[in-house]
Parts: C-alpha cells; structure tokens; sequence
C-alpha cells in the first residue's frame, strides 16, 4: 500500500502549490519541494505506476506523477503517463471491467471484478487521461466501463457491495 499513500501524498503536495500559483501565493520552500518530489516520482513513483500488478496501486501511485505533470508540465511524465494508460487499457477486459490485477480474464467476471475496486479505478484514469489531454483517444472505454459501473448500481444508486469482503486481499502471497 506504500505506493497509494505515496500517489496521493505526492498528489496533495502538487494540488496544494497549483492552488498556490493560481491564487499567487509565494511558497518560499517551493523549489525545494519540487527537487524533492522529483527525485520522489523518479525513484519511486515512476517504476511503481507503470509495474505494479494491482490496478489500483498503480493508478494511485500514478495520480502523484500526474499531479507532478499538471504543476510542472515536463514532457517525460506526459510520456510516462500515456506509457501507463496504453499499458493499463490493454488489460481492459472485453466487458469492459478491469480485474483486481494485470491479467486480463475475459470468463467468469464474477471471479476477479470488484465493484468497490472498479469504480475507483476509472476516476484515476479519468484524472490521468484529463491532465495529458487523451479523453477522445479513450473515450469508448470510459463510457463503457461507467455503463458496466451503472449497471452495478441498486435503485437509490448505490453501489451494490454486500458481496464484497475483500475477496481478493488472502488470494497471493503479494497481497498477504
């Protein structure tokens, strides 16, 4: 889980210094905080993002490298980001879920999908495909994936959890 609260703290930070420029607020740590975060995102981050088998640790790990983007607009992330999307929509399965892993399963959703992880998982991508300006490129596989999302709403439009037990946390010593 290293990678998540690593994602989302980078992710603060750089929220935190674009509400600053827009409002021209001076932070006198500011290229500090950037040397560091950027040496953050290229020893960490970066590996993490594009390598790890649960979707979910990867798109959170993802969301700082985009945030870092968003505030520094270097190229070399947009490309690392677009790297992660192509490799993330690859594994997207033909019903246009994405399993709890990298392997793409195309039988048996009942055996690999999660709702809680699903609905998650397309707001990442949607904050990524955003931030590089790639939302046309993977437009289809947004809106199906929030068909397959509504779909697993009840009628007050909830999410229907009560199978979920954290089905997949004891499957893989990775997990354990």
């Amino acid at each position: 889980n290293n990678v998540m609260d690593a994602g989302i703290c980078t992710d603060m930070i750089c929220t935190f210094l674009i509400f600053c420029e827009k409002h021209n607020i001076k932070i006198e740590e500011k290229v500090e905080w950037l040397q560091k975060l950027e040496k953050h995102i290229d020893e960490y981050l970066l590996d993490s993002s594009l390598n790890k088998i649960i979707l979910n640790q990867r798109l959170w790990g993802l969301t700082g490298v985009v945030s870092f983007y968003k505030l520094t607009k270097k190229e070399k992330y947009k490309v690392h980001i677009k790297k992660v999307l192509e490799k993330t929509f690859s594994e997207q399965n033909n019903d246009f879920s994405f399993g709890y892993t990298n392997k793409k399963i195309d039988s048996d959703p009942k055996t690999y999908f999660s709702v809680y992880y699903f609905s998650r998982l397309i707001a990442f991508l949607c904050y990524a495909l955003e931030a590089i300006k790639q939302e046309e490129k993977y437009r289809d596989n947004i809106k199906n994936a929030l068909v397959l999302m509504y779909n697993c709403l009840d009628n007050s439009g909830k999410k229907i959890l009560e199978i979920e037990v954290k089905k997949f946390f004891f499957q893989a010593s990775y997990e354990v």
